[in-house]
């Protein structure tokens, strides 16, 4: 494995054979390096990346995980992914994979809860790193996981959510101009549960199968009401594109009450009369958190996020005596333990309710 100085240049280079994917030699050639030691790193690096060893460097893994990431996952979550690591490839990146010690997972892991992030970013750090090292032992024949004999760091665990009651959200509703988009999607994502993107990625078609506009007052009256969730707008790049919902488990259909449905009408119906047969609200993702900032103090209700709504629908339901199942369901949660892990906390009056009841089965 030599490295060549360039005498006309005083650079150095490195020149060596590989194979291709179907075993035929060819010869890479590099220039411009300052040190014979840069040269024969390079050389090192790009026989780890081409050739997956275990005693890669976690930097020739990284260019592995996130090609073979990039088919697989959302746009927003690979960007989530290249924010983690950069937190994590300063420290770790130079070291072959093969040589990264529990020892030296935790030393990394106390450098990271002494900067002060907060636990949630801890586990996301934490998460991020034992995944590439399970993609690791998976695929390069790494013997362990340094991480997982390591142990974990930070919590998911959410502090207590933020919400409005029903009456909450009647005041801040009644402030808003009737029939405007503006008061619609409030209303639908308050009565839906569903996430920003879904609802501003919705269309004529995702309503009762895009009949909604064309029935008569008679036949909405009669109809039962669907919402079919199948996109969502994503972040790719600079721009906005409609994409995939979050999830596999996010595709869903979500049943509307009668007076939603009869709302929906009149707006798909207007609609439908300045030509706009696209998308129902074609805002950017701002756009509800602007609305309900701009009305809060006139509403008298405290400031929530956009998605504090989906959390206000969760807690509509629980107070409506619906089991953590029907709000699975409802919401597009992956699992039921999502849907506990966030909201279990709300469910204390039902267990009260619930001893009660036991105790009178006991006494009888």
């Amino acid at each position: 494995m030599p490295a060549y100085k360039n005498e006309k240049t005083g650079k150095w280079f490195c020149s060596f054979w590989v194979k291709d994917w179907t075993g035929k030699r060819t010869k890479k050639k590099k220039e411009g390096f300052t040190t014979k030691r840069d040269a024969l790193a390079y050389e090192n690096e790009y026989k780890s990346v081409r050739n997956g060893s275990p005693n890669m460097t976690l930097n020739a893994l990284y260019v592995h995980y996130m090609s073979d990431s990039r088919a697989r996952t959302e746009t927003s979550s690979m960007e989530t992914k290249k924010q983690f690591f950069k937190k994590i490839l300063p420290f770790f990146g130079n070291m072959p994979i093969n040589e990264i010690q529990p020892a030296t997972v935790r030393k990394w892991q106390n450098e990271i809860i002494n900067a002060g992030y907060s636990r949630a970013y801890q586990k996301g750090l934490n998460t991020a790193l034992n995944a590439i090292f399970n993609y690791a032992v998976k695929y390069y024949n790494l013997a362990k996981n340094p991480v997982s004999v390591a142990g974990s760091i930070g919590s998911f665990s959410r502090e207590e959510i933020t919400f409005w009651t029903l009456d909450e959200y009647n005041k801040f509703i009644s402030v808003l101009k009737e029939g405007s988009a503006e008061r619609l999607a409030i209303e639908m994502l308050f009565y839906t549960g569903m996430r920003n993107g879904e609802l501003r990625a919705l269309t004529p078609a995702d309503i009762d199968g895009g009949r909604l506009g064309t029935m008569t007052d008679e036949e909405v009256e009669k109809f039962p009401h669907v919402i079919k969730i199948s996109h969502s707008m994503k972040r790719d790049g600079n721009k906005e594109v409609m994409g995939t919902p979050k999830t596999d488990s996010s595709y869903r259909t979500v049943s509307i009450p009668l007076f939603l449905a009869k709302d929906l009408q009149a707006y798909i119906k207007k609609s439908y009369e300045i030509g706009m047969k696209d998308r129902l609200f074609p805002r950017g993702k701002m756009w509800i958190g602007y609305i309900i900032n701009k009305n809060v103090q006139r509403a008298g209700v405290k400031r929530i996020r956009a998605h504090d709504l989906r959390h206000s629908h969760a807690s509509l339901l629980i107070n409506m005596g619906c089991s953590p199942l029907v709000i699975k369901e409802r919401l597009g949660h992956s699992n039921i333990k999502e849907t506990l892990q966030i909201y279990s906390h709300l469910y204390p009056s039902q267990a009260v309710d619930l001893m009660g009841k036991l105790e009178k089965l006991g006494g009888a």
